[in-house]
């Protein structure tokens, strides 16, 4: 992971952190008293502070974790190279995405050696998952099931009943892996799929579903018993966590009726942007993604007729938001399955209402501008 260059392997830069700045520093910087203590989540390093989030993440839950549940990281990003090193370890080989899904996680997964398997799901029947069950349910060696809660680049919930399919097919040997980065439910909506009971791994943001992204502070949840496979891979893939964020969530967590306030007033926030982009996009053919959870989502574009594929499509589509001066990140970056007759774009609601409404509006544009006929 340290030699791969790519952005992919590292989108956070938590393995490329450590700089030789010392001959930058003024002399006396060593003879300060006021330098932050080094901070990592191994064994009781961090004991006191680290409780709290044990509270915490129990309260959000609706259940109890010990210590050895929960493991703290500087993001969900380097949480999932974590969580990919921890799977090699044990065993799998096979990792099975449901698609779209967060490009960090597929890449990683490929860096690690791990084979990938894309599971598409389509506009046409609501981006479920379909007929799955038969493909996974005669593997004798234990593999890795990966969504996430809200869908990723849809903002939707997941299912609950389509939930116990999956971990009837995980048993004791595989595992279920929940990327709930973005998760704005109070208590959380998978709260019943617990770790403390299956062979279920869940990566948190503490601070995304609430739009303070500054603040670098996540968590895996998992079964007791993979803590120290957990740890190992976190003095290989993490260095110390940020100690400002640390010190600043911890003062956050600790006032529950704070956070939830919060939350519920990100929500709402989304709500209302959903209902506002949905009636920019009226009569445009254009199809937004139901957000429910979470602050990203995305717009389908119908190809129109006159363009015989998508790849052509895609080009005029690239082409007219170039000439507008509007970017853009397209459905094959998000891993939607291909769709000949739509492509998708991705809307970031936290981004507020005059970016999001003249985004759409450009985008809509392009059914009226005769050169992309």
């Amino acid at each position: 992971m340290r030699r791969h260059k790519s952005y992919a392997a590292d989108p956070s830069g938590w393995l490329h952190a450590v700089r030789h700045i010392n001959h930058l520093l003024p002399e006396p910087l060593a003879s300060l008293g006021g330098l932050t203590r080094y901070c990592s989540d191994e064994e009781w390093n961090i004991k006191e502070v680290k409780e709290n989030y044990v509270e915490f993440a129990s309260q959000w839950d609706e259940n109890s974790y010990s210590y050895d549940n929960l493991t703290l990281c500087n993001s969900v990003t380097s949480a999932i190279a974590i969580v990919l090193a921890t799977l090699k370890r044990k065993g799998v080989k096979s990792v099975f995405f449901e698609t779209p899904l967060y490009f960090a996680a597929f890449c990683q997964a490929k860096i690690f050696g791990l084979r990938t398997v894309l599971l598409p799901t389509y506009i046409e029947n609501d981006f479920q998952l379909d007929r799955f069950e038969t493909k996974l349910s005669k593997r004798a060696e234990p593999f890795a099931f990966w969504i996430s809660q809200p869908r990723t680049y849809l903002g939707v919930n997941q299912e609950l009943d389509h939930l116990q399919s999956i971990i009837n097919l995980i048993a004791h040997k595989s595992y279920l892996i929940v990327d709930e980065a973005m998760e704005q439910e109070w208590p959380s909506r998978m709260r019943s799929v617990s770790p403390t009971q299956l062979n279920v791994i869940k990566l948190r943001s503490i601070t995304k579903g609430i739009g303070l992204n500054g603040l670098r502070m996540a968590y895996i949840l998992h079964p007791r018993s993979i803590r120290p496979e957990i740890v190992s891979s976190m003095e290989n893939f993490q260095g110390g966590l940020d100690s400002q964020s640390v010190r600043l969530t911890s003062a956050l967590i600790t006032n529950e009726t704070l956070f939830r306030r919060l939350l519920r007033s990100s929500r709402d926030l989304i709500c209302d942007l959903s209902r506002l982009a949905r009636a920019e996009i009226l009569g445009t053919g254009m199809i937004l993604s139901k957000i429910q959870n979470g602050y990203i989502g995305s717009v389908a574009l119908p190809r129109p007729a006159s363009l015989k594929t998508i790849s052509v499509w895609r080009n005029r589509l690239l082409s007219h938001c170039v000439k507008n001066r509007c970017p853009v990140i397209l459905g094959s970056s998000m891993y939607f399955a291909v769709d000949k007759n739509f492509e998708f774009v991705r809307l970031t609601y936290f981004n507020g209402a005059n970016h999001l409404r003249n985004g759409l509006r450009i985008l809509a544009s392009i059914y009226g501008d005769e050169e992309f006929q």
